[in-house]
């Protein structure tokens, strides 16, 4: 089971217990358990770490983004097919307007310098940082390797296997604009302190590294999650992700390939040329992936693309109304 909640892990114990009653059902079958009303014990002493963490939107709770999408979703009913109910919103929100405080543009004057200075930072850190994950990544990749080489081991039985298994997780795909992908692979005798190495310089990185929904160029990231499991043996990846698994594929070898090759060229059997074989690395994956027997999301029908819209929406609609910042957003719905 992998999780996203806000707050703190015993709050978050205690409202899962009083939504999903019937929780001992399941885990009443795993080692250990001693009862629904131990959940918070069971779940700290047996969960793992999460090594590398990304959320698209870390710094906003579940319910601002309901509330966000709520309001985007009450403009478009009083909007209707009527494109002149945009100058009529405006012109009401601007009736009743506040007049701007001098706290307020302070602060906004600061958090715009903020953000032009961090995105400076950005442009001067990032690339060094990318090209050293690019490094680990194809330290062990020979400069000859071929792109016909596949991971086709001569076993047809196991191939029709993994074909199955691959047709079984497609049909289970696609439902909603969110999927969720769970995939474990076998690290290689040796390479864990490499992987622990990594894991432990990632957190600033990809807390400060880039803009809110934006994951080195990629738009379609909500979350991912590597943890180590099983005594450094077998590590584990999780991720929700907007679109086809077939797009998100495409994202990962055209622009998070230096961060991709990094963790998983440490795993057993990895493609010989990394991700630059994208076949390999697709079925690679593939095969390793498990299917999300339950997956909930709190928005499963929103993209990055228009939560960052209703954000822009709410902060422009809000107390201190700016009409022209009004107007360039209303249009975007």
């Amino acid at each position: 089971m992998g999780v996203t909640y806000n707050g703190d892990l015993k709050d978050y114990c205690a409202e899962f217990q009083k939504i999903a009653p019937g929780i001992g059902e399941l885990w009443g079958r795993c080692e250990g358990w001693t009862g629904q009303q131990n959940l918070y014990e069971y779940v700290r002493k047996n969960s793992f770490p999460s090594g590398m963490v990304f959320f698209g939107f870390q710094d906003a709770s579940v319910k601002q983004i309901r509330a966000q999408i709520a309001l985007r979703e009450k403009l478009n009913e009083l909007l209707g097919p009527n494109a002149r109910g945009v100058t009529d919103i405006i012109n009401r929100v601007d009736a009743i307007k506040t007049k701007p405080s001098f706290t307020y543009a302070f602060n906004k004057a600061a958090r715009q310098w903020l953000a032009n200075a961090l995105q400076a930072v950005r442009s001067v850190v990032m690339p060094p940082i990318q090209e050293f994950a690019r490094f680990i990544g194809n330290r062990d990749i020979p400069k000859n390797w071929s792109k016909m080489t596949t991971n086709f081991d001569g076993n047809v039985e196991k191939r029709k296997q993994e074909l199955e298994r691959i047709l079984e997780l497609e049909h289970r795909e696609n439902f909603y604009a969110q999927t969720t992908m769970t995939v474990i692979a076998d690290v290689k005798p040796g390479a864990i302190g490499i992987l622990k190495f990594l894991f432990a310089i990632a957190p600033p990185i990809l807390k400060f590294g880039w803009a809110a929904g934006n994951f080195a160029g990629v738009y379609s990231l909500h979350s991912f999650r590597f943890a180590i499991i099983d005594g450094g043996k077998r590590i584990w990846f999780m991720s929700n992700y907007n679109g086809s698994a077939e797009n998100y594929f495409s994202d990962f070898i055209d622009k998070l390939n230096w961060g991709i090759n990094a963790a998983y060229t440490n795993c057993l059997d990895y493609p010989q040329g990394g991700m630059g074989q994208q076949d390999a690395f697709a079925y690679w994956i593939r095969v390793r992936q498990l299917p999300a027997l339950v997956y909930y999301s709190a928005y499963p029908n929103e993209g990055i693309h228009k939560i960052l819209t209703d954000r822009e929406i709410a902060d422009v609609l809000g107390a201190n109304f700016d009409r022209e910042e009004a107007e360039r957003v209303l249009s975007l719905l």
